[in-house]
């Protein structure tokens, strides 16, 4: 009986899967490793393939096989959307074998999980931040800056709608927030913005103190004062209130008040100002006849504040109204006078003149109008020094004319003997004097009459004055009347010159405009570079460039503010208001941004402000500060064992950011080993000795890429290169061992097995399998199973017909080209019989 033993799917593959857990940055994340063992030789033992076969129903996995023996990898094969899978996902997992029939594999439960961010807590630095600015700060002015840590990779910041404000500015990348317009019209002392991260809906909030600064110039309530005074006004009367207002704060609007500019420094005024009310009083007695009708002068209003007092001066007028306060004078008094008994009736005997100075002035000051007649007399108010005395009867008669003084009798002339002209003040007789109507003294004199006169300017009376008319026989010559000269036309003459002298002294010009404060002088740059050259690296405040300015004005009109105030779009700088230094306020990154165009804006503080500006091109250099960064994590290629020598296999690229030497690469293979070389220029890794699968199946290399830097350290990465050598049919079965030998009874059995043929083939899939044959089978008494390599006896055995068989024996694969090798199977026969 012949038993033929045949392989059968015996075993059925075991599935064994580890669960892993990938980071959510993995760019191939691997969720598990599968391995599948079957024990079954040959076909049966091989796997067909390894599934999900649950729990993936819209087919984003997939089991990936490994080039090297029954290792599988489950991978994504789309975008997972892990927020829909908070838990992870549960896959089955099973196997197939090639058997016939086949078999399948236990299953497994995966639970696929990935390996989300930790959760951080981002907040804001501070839940408020508190700043002081200074209320002069330009536009572009740097306040504070707000930031979410840990820092998140995209910000959005903004103010909320309710504290957004006109006079702030936020960077929505860099929560820089920086002044827009000038503070000087903002009205609040502080001001409070929120500020909003867009992504993550955080908010916090800025608190802005404004400090006052000394930006406003005091202002008088009036653009010029105007006023009229009586000459009569007492001593320390306060005659009008010249004051200003200041809307700083403390003593940068605290005021002081002063005259300045009379009449260019030449007229001793009659007033004095009180400091701090601006109240105007008289110092001294006015007198509108004596002096100046018209006092112009200027104010002056200057605060306390730092570094420079702020001032503003105002025009100032003051008139003096005439008042009727001189009495009438006379020229003569005391006169004593004789006339006869038959004096004419209407001719004069004296006449009387009285001056009001009142009357003269106005008259003086009444300028053109005046009656022909009087040109010389007002020619002579206006001549002023120089003026004849002899003028001066003129004059009082002229005043007589033109009735502005008034005479009359008081007493003496009860009998109504004598007329007194009221407008001339000429005495004459009414009536005729009559001898009997007189006591007579002696033979020749009558009596004396004695009449009292007095002047009156309408308001004003003069001090009474006598004329004594004596009466005599006979006549009188005419000249007969002789009166005690006054010499008030002396007195009044020089006071006429005081006057004049007074009219003619210059006055302040009425639209005067003081130049002490006038901003007359715009900033200039002293020597500012177009462009600049600055290296990346530069740490947070340190020096870029020292900007300087001038201004030829004085005070505040020549001190300068610094503003950047245009192409700071990175708020990478920041510039001192007051010094002007340009320092770095957030770290330059060149490959972010390799140019900055900033304008640079000064202004003085006067008032009206000037400003200038100018444009400052800032160049970043580049500094070795990134790593070369391959295009993959890692790299994995399968290569064909028989690859010729040069091959290229796989090419690493790795791209470095930095400028020049700092961003050229050069590559390396930090694993040294003699079949794999790599160019260092171009990252080509080149088969440089023989492979062999059978000997070293896979390579895991490590691969540097390093940059040229020439100054400081040299940046590098790392990577993986798997190498996994393909099979190629290039190994022929191995006999074992290498020649086989047999003796046997002649009496076997047909089917017998005398011996086993083994071989071993490196070489994996078909290139593998081996099928035996027997290339010399003596006739048929031999055959060999072509799978099992079992040798059975084929024909009846005969020692008597041969003893001895020498029997080639073939293995061969079933690779492509196939391969074959031979061996000797010595087969010697016992006698069973008595031979």
């Amino acid at each position: 009986v012949v038993l033929t033993v045949e392989r059968v799917n015996e075993f059925a593959p075991v599935l064994s899967a580890v669960a892993l857990m990938p980071s959510w940055l993995d760019q191939d994340p691997v969720f598990a490793v599968v391995t599948v063992e079957d024990q079954d030789q040959g076909v049966c033992g091989d796997i067909e393939w390894v599934s999900i076969v649950e729990g993936d129903p819209q087919e984003q996995f997939k089991v990936d096989r490994s080039p090297v023996g029954n290792e599988y990898k489950v991978k994504t094969s789309e975008p997972v959307d892990w927020n829909k899978f908070p838990y992870g996902c549960n896959l089955t997992l099973q196997a197939k074998d090639r058997g016939n029939p086949p078999l399948f594999s236990n299953t497994q439960v995966v639970q696929v999980l990935v390996r989300k961010r930790q959760p951080v807590q981002m907040r804001f630095d501070k839940q408020l931040y508190k700043v002081r600015l200074s209320e002069i700060a330009p536009p572009g002015t740097i306040i504070v800056e707000v930031r979410i840590t840990p820092d998140p990779p995209n910000v959005n910041y903004s103010f909320t709608p309710f504290s957004a404000s006109p006079y702030f500015l936020i960077n929505p990348l860099t929560g820089v927030i920086t002044t827009a317009t000038p503070l000087t019209s903002l009205s609040q002392d502080t001001v409070e913005l929120e500020v909003v991260e867009e992504a993550s809906k955080l908010r916090t909030r800025v608190q802005v103190t404004i400090e006052d600064a000394n930006d406003n110039t005091p202002k008088f309530t009036r653009p010029a004062y105007d006023v009229s005074i009586e000459e009569t006004m007492p001593v320390g009367t306060v005659i009008l209130v010249v004051s200003a207002v200041d809307d700083d704060k403390g003593e940068n609007g605290c005021i002081t008040h002063s005259i300045t500019h009379s009449i260019a420094g030449l007229q001793a005024l009659p007033f004095t100002i009180d400091q701090d009310s601006g109240e105007l009083r008289t110092t001294r007695e006015l007198d509108y006849e004596t002096s100046a009708d018209l006092y112009m002068f200027s104010v002056r209003a200057s605060d306390w504040g730092s570094p420079y007092r702020r001032e503003n001066e105002v025009n100032v007028t003051v008139r003096l109204i005439n008042v009727n306060d001189n009495r009438p004078l006379f020229e003569r008094v005391g006169c004593r006078g004789m006339i006869g008994r038959d004096f004419p009736v209407g001719q004069n005997i004296v006449t009387m003149s009285a001056v009001g100075l009142v009357s003269l002035w106005a008259w003086c000051l009444s300028g053109p109008g005046v009656p022909l007649g009087l040109v010389s007399l007002w020619a002579w108010c206006l001549s002023g020094p120089g003026v004849s005395l002899g003028l001066v009867s003129l004059w009082a008669w002229y005043m007589d004319d033109l009735g502005l003084v008034k005479y009359r009798i008081l007493s003496g002339n009860e009998q109504d003997y004598f007329n007194l002209n009221p407008d001339s003040g000429a005495l004459a007789l009414r009536s005729a004097l009559y001898i009997t109507e007189f006591n007579l003294v002696r033979s020749h004199i009558i009596i004396i009459i004695p009449l009292k006169v007095e002047a009156t300017d309408g308001e004003l009376f003069s001090e009474p004055t006598y004329v004594n008319v004596s009466v005599v026989q006979g006549r009188m010559p005419s000249h007969s009347v002789t009166c005690r000269e006054t010499r008030v036309s002396q007195s009044l003459a020089e006071l006429g010159l005081q006057k004049a002298t007074a009219l003619r002294r210059p006055r302040v010009d009425e639209g005067y405009t003081d130049l002490f404060s006038a901003n007359r002088q715009t900033p200039q740059f002293k020597s500012l570079p177009s462009s600049i050259v600055v290296r990346e690296d530069l740490a947070a405040g340190a020096s870029v460039i020292q900007v300087r300015a001038t201004d030829d004005d004085t005070a505040f009109n020549g001190l300068i503010l610094y503003s950047i105030s245009n192409g700071n779009r990175d708020s990478c700088f920041d510039i001192a208001m007051e010094m002007g230094l340009i320092t770095v306020f957030r770290p330059l990154d060149r490959e972010r941004s390799d140019r900055y165009v900033l304008n640079v804006t000064i202004y003085d503080q006067g008032l009206p402000q000037r400003s200038n500006w100018r444009l400052l091109t800032v160049n970043v250099e580049d500094t070795n500060d990134n790593n070369p960064m391959f295009a993959q994590d890692s790299y994995s290629v399968v290569v064909p064992e028989n690859t010729a020598l040069g091959t290229e296999v796989v090419q690493v690229v790795a791209v470095d950011r930095d400028l020049g030497s700092n961003g050229e690469v050069s590559y390396s293979l930090l694993t040294a080993v003699p079949q794999f070389s790599i160019n260092s220029n171009t990252g080509a890794v080149v088969v440089a000795g023989q492979l062999d699968r059978e000997t070293i199946p896979a390579f895991s290399l490590k691969v540097e890429a390093r940059d040229k830097a020439e100054r400081g350290t040299q940046r590098f990465k790392v990577t993986t290169l798997s190498i996994t050598l393909e099979d190629v049919n290039d190994c022929p079965p191995l006999f074992i061992p290498g020649s086989y030998s047999a003796r046997v009874l002649e009496d076997l059995p047909l089917g017998a097995v005398i011996a086993w043929l083994q071989t071993q083939d490196s070489d994996l899939g078909l290139g593998g399998e081996v099928s035996y044959a027997l290339a010399n089978d003596g006739n048929g008494t031999f055959e060999v199973d072509a799978v099992s390599g079992a040798v059975r006896v084929g024909k009846q055995l005969d020692y008597e017909r041969q003893q001895i068989y020498n029997l080639t024996v073939v293995a061969e694969d079933r690779g492509t080209p196939i391969l074959r090798s031979l061996s000797y199977l010595d087969i010697e026969l016992d006698c069973v019989f008595l031979c």
